[in-house]
This record gives structure tokens, sequence and C-alpha cells, in this order.
């Protein structure tokens, strides 16, 4: 799966290990998280479609 591949990377472990897990589940679970793309685009990880905003 893309999203579990993506948040086992160094930034997502690094930033659990800094806000706790209480923290990153209320993120995955509650806001929209996005990853810039080297082509200057964004991919969405999780959260409500961007076009349903």
């Amino acid at each position: 799966n893309t999203l579990v591949s993506e948040l086992k990377t160094r930034p997502w472990t690094k930033l659990l290990q800094v806000i706790g897990c209480s923290t990153m589940i209320h993120l995955l679970r509650h806001c929209s998280l996005f990853r810039s793309l080297p082509n200057g685009c964004f991919y969405q990880l999780c959260g409500r479609s961007f076009w349903n905003l």
C-alpha cells in the first residue's frame, strides 16, 4: 500500500517520535495531509478529498 510505505519513511517515523501516537492518529483520521513531489505537485496522503473542501 502506497500510504503505508510513505508513513514508514524517515520523516514520518521521526514525526511520530516527536508528537506521539495519539497525535499522529488524530492527524491521520481528522486532517488532510499532503506530500510535495519533485515536479511541484502535491500527493494527498489522507483526509477528505481536496476537491470537496
